[in-house]
């Protein structure tokens, strides 16, 4: 289990220098086997205004620290072999693009695998367990306007409910993302199904034949709570329901699935559209009495802000809200929770 630690308060300096000498560490990720870490560090470019990033790979027997890439960079991913990083980044056009780099060797380039356009840019990314494709979410490339429609700009402005709950709120924000699927080398990109509802999260399953999806029925707060977990065969193309609507499916923290292949999920509690504490749910038909989806913290009676599964495949590490503090717990699919015991440390939820 990978973390970040805050370090303890010291002397204090004037704001400006803080400032200037502030490093943000984030989306920490381990390889497989425990070998190597990479992470983004993010410092201040203050006569620009903004944050710069950098994508460092880190040895964590050694310390040894190397550079994978900079600029607008966001979520490393190992390769399951951890002998490749892949992430998402601005090409020059400022399009998010899936990018790799080869571990072996030092003087490997990154290489762009997917070649979105405007309006096409990939939102979230997966290794297949064989390390030879990956899945993404992404919108689907517009139809070309011909004749008339080209000048047409006109919108419809129904009544909206305050939940939010009509066709405005349902159909408003970005365009809906589609599950795609791109050997991790290059090539050309396949679209899979659905190809109604709006995709925000997904994982292959381990045997690599097919990809659980979240889908929602549109963009708003309220269809968040309204969405379900499928499974989608990546030959054929089939759909297999996973976790029926409304399953109220948090995407703060991914969906994982387990070493046994369970797939489990942030969710928020109740259906109040407003209540954001969230507990974590499985699927898995060996431990599930009644055909239900299993609240696996809700004992715990705090919120959760992300999750693991542990190697046994039947074990939860989750990290939950204590007070002003975060902590630790691990969670078994059967048996009570236990808390550990981390000392002064308070884990931080980036």
């Amino acid at each position: 289990f990978l973390m970040i630690r805050r370090p303890p308060r010291s002397t204090p300096v004037p704001y400006t220098t803080l400032f200037r000498s502030r490093v943000h560490l984030s989306k920490p990720v381990l390889s497989r086997d425990g070998s190597q870490a990479a992470l983004i560090v993010s410092r201040p470019d203050l006569p620009q205004a903004r944050m710069l990033d950098t994508l460092v790979l880190i040895d964590v027997r050694s310390g040894a620290q190397r550079v994978m890439a900079s600029g607008d960079v966001r979520d490393p991913a190992f390769s399951p072999a951890g002998d490749g990083l892949a992430w998402l980044a601005a090409d020059a056009d400022k399009i998010t693009q899936i990018a790799v780099r080869p571990l072996v060797g030092t003087g490997d380039a990154p290489v762009v695998v997917t070649k979105a356009t405007k309006g096409t840019e990939i939102r979230a990314f997966a290794w297949s367990p064989d390390g030879r494709s990956f899945a993404y979410l992404a919108p689907q490339a517009p139809a070309a306007r011909v004749g008339e429609a080209r000048f047409d700009r006109t919108f419809e402005v129904p009544d909206s409910d305050y939940l939010g709950t009509s066709y405005l709120a349902r159909s408003s924000g970005a365009a809906p993302a589609r599950l795609w699927v791109i050997p991790s080398r290059g090539g050309e990109a396949r679209m899979l199904p659905p190809n109604t509802g709006h995709l925000v999260d997904l994982a292959w399953q381990r045997d690599g034949k097919a990809v659980m999806v979240v889908t929602r029925p549109g963009s708003s707060e309220v269809s968040a709570r309204d969405g379900a977990v499928i499974s989608v065969d990546v030959e054929q193309g089939t759909q297999t329901m996973v976790a029926p609507r409304p399953a109220n499916v948090s995407v703060d923290d991914g969906m994982k699935i387990s070493s046994q292949g369970v797939p489990a999920y942030l969710h928020y509690r109740g259906q109040d559209p407003w209540l954001h504490e969230k507990n974590v749910a499985a699927v898995d038909g060996r431990v599930r009495e009644d055909g239900r989806v299993r609240d696996l913290t809700s004992a715990l009676d705090r919120d959760v802000i992300a999750f693991g599964w542990l190697p046994d495949g039947r074990t939860l590490l989750v990290e939950v809200l204590d007070h002003v503090h975060t902590a630790l717990w691990t969670v078994p699919m059967s048996g009570a929770a236990h808390r550990l015991d981390l000392g002064t440390v308070n884990p931080d939820p980036r």
